[in-house]
């Protein structure tokens, strides 16, 4: 099982996902939630990354990503956030922390999540953030 390798190897398999193809999605996908409370912030941040780029095929991950906007790691808040905006995630979990996000003490994760919200469909969200 890689989530019990070292870091290293963790962060090459989530990188490595990226060369899955839709018949291993669903595993993928499994595994890959599973990564993104990994204690190396690297695997999740990867983790993240590979979930955004995946499409449909990663909606029932959405309630982790919601969950990592909220990560100590700044970088990973900022790729959980481009994630959710990626899958155009509409939950309401989801939309709430990418609005808890445009409070974020770190520019980069705010404009993400506003970015995010813009992709949602919530721009009425997003447009008084960046001009507050």
């Amino acid at each position: 099982m890689v989530l019990a390798c070292g870091p290293m190897v963790r962060r090459g398999a989530a990188a490595a996902f990226r060369r899955l193809n839709a018949a291993s999605a669903a595993p993928a996908v499994e595994a890959l939630r599973r990564a993104l409370v990994d204690k190396d912030s690297a695997v999740r941040f990867h983790a993240a990354r590979r979930l955004a780029s995946m499409g449909g095929e990663a909606e029932e991950a959405i309630g982790e990503l919601a969950r990592a906007v909220g990560d100590a790691d700044a970088d990973m808040r900022c790729q959980a956030a481009a994630a959710l905006g990626s899958l155009r995630a509409t939950t309401d979990t989801a939309i709430d922390a990418l609005e808890t996000a445009l409070r974020d003490p770190h520019e980069c994760v705010r404009l993400q999540a506003a970015q995010a919200l813009v992709q949602c469909g919530c721009e009425d969200l997003a447009v008084p953030a960046l001009h507050g």
